[in-house]
């Protein structure tokens, strides 16, 4: 599914890197369901499951930098999953927390998802990794700009000019 997967499977399987194809994913978003849906220019999002892995807090630490310069950002985190308490509780002591939502939306609905993605101005991936980031071409799908991390997975999406990157490790 990604490039950075050749590297890690051709030595361990004994086959030549030049015998791997590289054949991504892409989205099924409706786009009729994100048409008329207004854009809002105050709003981030942070896309994936709610895990440490996932650079939700790093997008959480980085939004009162972002605040200063912009103080009508919003932070939308769309995801559920065993970090959200923590996530939370980053908010609250980092003074953000009116400024975040954490809620998903159910995997299978995808109009909702659509109609949401479309509201967005930016998406923040700063995932320590992603074999296929399948949320961040959903919102390029539908005309989000995008700010990756440059990680396995994601550093393919800024090389190609779909996506500015940040190092993974980048202060807030």
């Amino acid at each position: 599914l990604a490039e950075f997967e050749i590297a890690q499977y051709a030595p361990r399987l004994h086959v030549d890197t030049d015998r791997f194809v590289v054949i991504p994913n892409g989205s099924d978003l409706p786009p009729a369901a994100a048409q008329d849906v207004p854009r809002d220019r105050s709003l981030l999002a942070s896309l994936g499951r709610l895990e440490r892995y996932k650079g939700h807090h790093r997008v959480i630490a980085a939004l009162p930098h972002v605040l200063a310069r912009r103080a009508d950002a919003r932070l939308w985190i769309g995801g559920v999953g065993p970090e959200e308490d923590a996530l939370r509780s980053l908010a609250a002591e980092l003074g953000v927390a009116e400024r975040v939502e954490i809620r998903g939306v159910p995997p299978q609905d995808r109009e909702q998802m659509a109609r949401e993605l479309a509201r967005v101005d930016t998406v923040v991936s700063l995932s320590d990794f992603e074999t296929q980031p399948i949320a961040a071409l959903e919102a390029l799908s539908l005309g989000c700009k995008l700010v990756v991390a440059d990680s396995p997975g994601l550093d393919a999406l800024a090389a190609s000019g779909l996506a500015t990157s940040v190092p993974l490790e980048a202060a807030p």
